[in-house]
Order: C-alpha cells, then sequence, then structure tokens
C-alpha cells in the first residue's frame, strides 16, 4: 500500500494490510476517529500522517515525515522497531514471548505508555513521558509487583507541571529493578526529572563486602524544591554478601558516598527509610545529578582501604591488583564503567598513603 504524495489527503477507516505500507504525502493520510488500521509488515511514513485512534504494527515503524495526532500506536511483532521522534499519543508493547520493542530514535509519549505485555530497549536513546502539562504517565506502576510489568532499559525523561509520584520500570540485562520518585515540587519553569538503571556495582565505593551490583541515576531540572523521596526495588540475585547489613546510600557531585545519619558511617544526610522484607531503600534531599544504591558501610571506611586497616598502603594495593583486569560486577571498580582498569588504578593511587577518620 502507497500513500501518494499527489493525494490532497487519504483518510482510512479500518482496515487489514498485509504487507508493507509507504506514506509518502505531504498533504496529509489522516487515521480517523473510531478506525483501526492493522499492518502485519512495516508502515514508513515520509510525508505527514494524523492517527487520531489505532494504529497497529508487525514489524516495523519508521516515521521520517510528521506525525500528528493523539492515537494509539501498538507495536506487536517479535521483532518489532520503531523510529518517530514527533510525539505519539499512547504507546503499547504486546511483543510475545518477553522479547522487547527496540528503538531506533529518541521516543516521545504524551499521554500513555504500557509495558505490561513486553519492554522496551531504548538502544542508547532517551525516552521522553508526558507533554508539558506533565501528565502522570508512570503514576499506575506499583513497585511492589515488579513481575507485573516488563521494564525500560535505557534513559527515561518525565515532564513535571506539579507535585506528584512516578514508578518507574526500569530494567537492564534481563533484570528488573525499579525507582519510585515521589512529593516532586516543580518551580515555575517547566521541570523534568531523568532517571536510568545500572546493573554493575557503583562507581567508587569504599571497598564493599556486601553491596548490590547495580544503581540508579536521578538527574532533574525545574524542580523547586530538593526535599523528596526516591525508593527502589531490585531483585534478591542483585545482592552480593549479607543484605542484613545493606544500608540505603548516595553520591551527589563533588562528594563522597553518603549513608543514614544513623548508620555505621555517622554521615549527616537525614535519615533514610530500609524496608528489607520488599527490598525497598527510601531517601529525601538530592542534588543533580545523584546515584543512589545500598552497600555495607564500615565506620572507618574510606576510599582505597580494601582490607579495612584504617589506611591506604601497600597491603591494598596487592588486593586491588589482584582484582585488575576484572570485567564484570567488580568491587575495586571505582571509576563506575564495571571494569578494573589502568583508569581504577590511576584513582586508586590517588588515595595511596591516606589515613581514614
Amino acid at each position: 500500500m502507497r500513500c501518494l504524495p499527489i493525494a490532497l489527503f487519504l483518510m482510512i477507516w479500518s482496515s487489514t494490510v498485509h504487507g508493507q505500507v509507504f506514506c509518502h504525502s505531504a498533504n496529509g493520510v489522516v487515521i480517523q476517529n473510531g478506525a483501526e488500521l492493522r499492518i502485519n509488515g512495516d508502515l514508513t511514513n515520509n510525508g505527514t500522517m494524523v492517527n487520531e485512534n489505532n494504529v497497529q504494527v508487525h514489524n516495523q515503524f519508521i516515521s521520517n515525515g510528521a506525525y500528528q495526532g493523539n492515537g494509539i500506536i501498538i507495536m506487536d511483532g517479535s521483532n518489532a522497531l520503531i523510529a518517530c521522534e514527533d510525539t505519539i499519543g499512547t504507546l503499547i508493547c504486546q511483543l510475545p514471548n518477553g522479547n522487547f520493542l527496540t528503538c531506533l530514535s529518541d521516543i516521545n509519549v504524551k499521554e500513555n505508555l504500557d509495558v505490561t505485555q513486553s519492554g522496551i530497549n531504548l538502544n542508547g536513546h532517551s525516552l521522553h513521558l508526558g507533554s508539558p502539562s506533565g501528565i502522570p504517565i508512570l503514576s499506575a506502576f506499583d513497585i511492589n509487583t515488579l513481575s507485573t510489568y516488563y521494564f525500560i532499559n535505557g534513559t527515561v525523561r518525565q515532564n513535571l507541571s506539579t507535585q506528584a509520584e512516578f514508578t518507574f520500570p526500569l530494567g537492564s540485562n534481563a533484570l528488573s529493578f525499579p525507582l519510585k520518585i515521589s512529593t516532586l515540587q516543580q518551580s515555575p519553569a517547566e521541570g523534568w526529572i531523568e532517571v536510568s538503571a545500572h546493573n554493575a556495582p557503583a562507581p567508587l565505593i569504599p571497598a564493599p563486602i556486601d553491596y548490590l551490583v547495580g544503581y540508579w541515576q536521578i538527574t532533574y531540572s525545574g524542580i523547586s524544591d530538593s526535599n523528596w523521596n526516591a525508593e527502589f526495588g531490585y531483585p534478591a540475585s542483585m545482592v552480593v554478601g549479607d543484605e542484613s547489613t545493606l544500608e540505603p546510600m548516595m553520591l551527589m557531585p563533588g562528594d563522597l558516598w553518603k549513608g543514614p545519619a544513623n548508620s555505621g558511617a555517622d554521615l549527616e544526610e537525614g535519615t533514610f527509610a530500609w524496608n528489607a522484607a520488599l527490598h525497598h531503600i527510601s531517601y529525601s534531599t538530592f542534588s543533580t545529578p545523584t546515584l543512589l544504591t545500598a552497600f555495607h558501610f564500615p565506620t572507618s571506611a574510606c576510599i582505597g582501604d580494601l582490607d579495612g586497616d584504617n589506611e591506604v598502603n601497600t597491603a591494598d594495593l596487592i588486593l586491588f591488583l589482584g582484582g585488575f583486569g576484572c570485567v564484570s560486577a567488580c568491587p575495586y571498580d571505582f571509576s563506575g564503567d564495571d571494569a578494573v582498569n589502568t583508569e581504577d588504578l590511576i584513582l586508586f593511587l590517588g588515595y595511596f598513603g591516606t589515613t581514614c577518620n
């Protein structure tokens, strides 16, 4: 099926196409309200498309032209791909067998996102949610029911306009570990919060024995009040060591990891809540960007003290060199690139000779 450029416009009601659809009309292709277009192949838009109802695509939806309307895009093929930088009203992922929708561009969704049947691999791109009015697309997700949703692998940005609560169904490497943000207050300027999850030990953690192989990054803009809460969930398979010793930790720009005021580290970042039964941690008070994770932070811990003797010395260097060359889940990964290499050695040597307080 081809939508030719000589047409003034093409209005589509309900139809099923067994093959490819190429739309080249600069004057407009309109999917009428109440209509449904089912494409058992690819949909390529090189002109102007206005979708006011449902378009279901089995293979690829590639929009190189203008895409408009508040309609629904349903992706349902095993290897479905999408590329559309214009705003989509609603995006529903229905790929079978736990397959993920792969993005070939940044994706903007303003009304609803459905990942209850399959997830999204952003493939290095970003997912932007909500119009400037700040529709709370993610408010319906429940952090207590991880298995109810598939996850989004990549960076997700949610626009804000008022105090709200969002649960981001994030994950990486086949693991779901969502992040819940609540009591956000937007400033008079348009605001947003951007989050991502990483299945690797957090960078710059000091000689952990018990820790999560994962961390979350939060960045925001246009938020007037930084006194807000974050809570994350994780599967037990992400825990290394004794989970009962884990404490919530956060790393803000230009600082070291901080824990609860009543922790063994005796830090001063306020009281954080920890619910081990639900694998949840709650924080408050952030700057941007902030990293979140959990690990056991000994009272005298400092970066580079790998044997816990309150000094960074030759014994620690020997331990570090024993882990040199690690490429996955590395406890001595100070740089956060999921490997222990020359970059980490340079960071370690910067602490060599120091005494822990």
